[in-house]
């Protein structure tokens, strides 16, 4: 009586192995990718390759060597075998991506260079910003990534693709909100979002690792404005984890007529209109305005 029940969990343990199996590496070459092919004590078997469109490329002695769908580590292997049948003994090959040319991602907003980017080897976004010539002075304190949903990588890239580049474009655009999308992306794209603060410190979670047909955004910098008896009122860059007393002293501080005892944030939230006595210590939120009271005389 329990051999149907021990076949249906014997069948379900194939089919999530064999499910498994079909998820494809990130890694695996495709033509126009390049690598670099580092043979120890072989100057002239090293050196860059790049596929051609069938997904191979001419190596020295071997001729050519298919290597379209195979991670770097698997090509590495390949050489080393077909180098060692014959030309070199006991090779030691390794092989590391250089450049992903098969899978662009298009670089929006405050950067110095948007446009469309081949990834790098390490694919991830803080080399990708690199490339596009990293931050402008108005850039935010998050970024966003779009994922197209799976399948749909092509039909990412080509929208992209034919997509103008206009600078300043996050001049025109708000900070999506949690449920849409930045400029350019595709419906049923997944957005992560990350700080460049956590990025700057180290946290290795915030340096997404891309995909082509990724969609990297920089918003323009949300702003806090300090109004009343500061001594410069103005609008200032919003940076994460900012306080009452960094803004205050972005403003030259209290004047004369102001007291500190009389500070107030004037904050918007589900469209109502809130006020809140404020401490020195107290955090700021994007668009929030900190307002000086005038003091007693």
């Amino acid at each position: 009586m329990k051999r149907p029940l021990f076949h249906s969990a014997l069948l379900c343990l194939i089919l999530a192995r064999f499910a498994v199996a079909q998820v494809p590496d990130p890694t695996a070459l495709r033509p126009a990718d390049v690598v670099d092919v580092v043979v120890l004590g072989q100057p002239t078997l090293s050196g860059d390759f790049a596929l051609d469109k069938d997904g191979g490329f001419n190596y020295p002695l071997i001729g050519r060597v298919e290597a379209g769908g195979l991670a770097p580590a698997d090509l590495a292997k390949k050489l080393q075998n077909l180098l060692g049948a014959g030309f070199i003994r006991r090779p030691e090959v390794s092989v590391r991506v250089k450049e992903y040319r098969s899978r662009p991602v298009l670089v929006l907003g405050e950067v110095l260079r948007p446009g469309i980017y081949s990834l790098k080897g390490d694919r991830s976004v803080l080399t990708t910003l690199s490339e596009a010539g990293g931050l402008t002075g108005n850039a935010g304190h998050e970024f966003l990534v779009a994922r197209p949903p799976e399948g749909s990588e092509n039909v990412a890239i080509d929208q992209f693709s034919s997509m103008p580049i206009v600078p300043g474009l996050s001049d025109a655009v708000r900070m999506p909100d949690a449920d849409s999308l930045p400029p350019g992306a595709i419906k049923g794209s997944d957005v992560f979002r990350a700080s460049f603060r956590e990025l700057m410190k180290g946290n290795a979670e915030q340096n997404v690792i891309l995909e082509g047909g990724d969609i990297v955004f920089v918003p323009r910098a949300a702003q806090v404005f300090v109004t009343g008896q500061a001594a410069r009122p103005a609008s200032f860059k919003y940076v994460d984890g900012m306080t009452v007393q960094d803004a205050l002293q972005l403003a030259g501080g209290i004047s004369d007529r102001g007291s500190i005892k009389r500070l107030k944030i004037v904050r918007f939230e589900a469209g109502k209109r809130k006020e809140v006595k404020a401490e020195l210590t107290d955090l700021l939120k994007p668009g929030d305005t900190l307002n000086v009271g005038e003091r007693f005389f």
